[in-house]
């Protein structure tokens, strides 16, 4: 865990990827996480990283920044891979089934697709407010409130769920910082003493989260804060020309990726 962690931050910028509207940012992020959850083949995957990567560049985000703060997922990500493929082996050879390695394929496939959606969440935190983000999520889920649906209640929670990462992560930090000052193994090579030591910030870190949870209640009650109340906004991001250009384009190339995974053969 790393002092500068920015997992989850909003990083203020005046790049064409901060300056789009938040809607079209959350429905081309959605684009992305069907389109990677569609396509199978390598081609296609090599489309979606760098159109990940070119987003990611249009953001003047130095790219060192992006994999700094997703390390932990691709660390997970990469020892889920292997464990896939380890049991998939395991589970071959004890049925004696020709063996085929195409489970190789598979787990590389399941890495990437966790690693595009990775960034591509990044990319969104990075380059829009919280504030933003509730109101894109509000105004995307808007049909569902002819169901039953509390759609502001719903993208509140979820904003709220947003903020707290990094808020955590920093938490963490500290008592990482606190315990290994009373000689916990953080570094241990022995993996045991490692997991133990990592194991002793849950609860205190359980704790600080509930109590910040408690102390945003008490803070939105003391201001009479009512989600069911109409509200108004400081400012309402309205849509230019080059948002709606780009959110075409976006959903042009999905279609092409997708077209593109159904007809080649490798």
């Amino acid at each position: 865990m790393k002092k500068n962690i920015s997992f989850g931050k909003f990083l203020p910028g005046d790049s064409f990827v901060h300056n789009l509207d938040p809607r079209i940012k959350l429905i081309v992020s959605f684009l992305i996480f069907f389109t990677v959850f569609f396509v199978k083949k390598w081609f296609c995957f090599f489309m979606m990283i760098f159109l990940v990567l070119f987003l990611m560049k249009l953001s003047r985000i130095p790219m060192k920044t992006y994999f700094k703060s997703i390390k932990p997922i691709i660390i997970m990500a990469f020892v889920a891979s292997v464990i896939n493929i380890i049991f998939e082996f395991q589970s071959r050879m004890m049925l004696h089934n020709n063996i085929k390695f195409d489970f190789f394929k598979n787990s590389t496939v399941m890495f990437f697709r966790i690693l595009v959606l990775a960034l591509s969440g990044t990319l969104i935190s990075f380059t829009t407010s919280p504030q933003n983000i509730s109101f894109s999520l509000e105004k995307i889920m808007t049909p569902f409130k002819y169901i039953g649906i509390n759609v502001q209640e719903l993208s509140l929670t979820m904003t709220i769920s947003l903020r707290f990462l990094p808020i955590l992560f920093e938490e963490a930090n500290k008592i990482i910082v606190s315990q290994a000052s009373r000689g916990a193994e953080f570094k241990s090579k022995n993996i045991f003493k490692k997991i133990k030591a990592y194991s002793n910030i849950l609860v205190p870190l359980f704790i600080y989260a509930f109590k910040k949870a408690d102390f945003l209640a008490e803070s939105m009650e003391s201001r009479c804060y009512d989600i069911n109340s109409k509200r108004t906004r400081f400012k309402n991001p309205s849509l230019t020309k080059s948002d709606v250009l780009f959110a075409g384009l976006m959903i042009l190339m999905s279609i092409g990726v997708i077209v593109c995974d159904l007809t080649i053969n490798f």
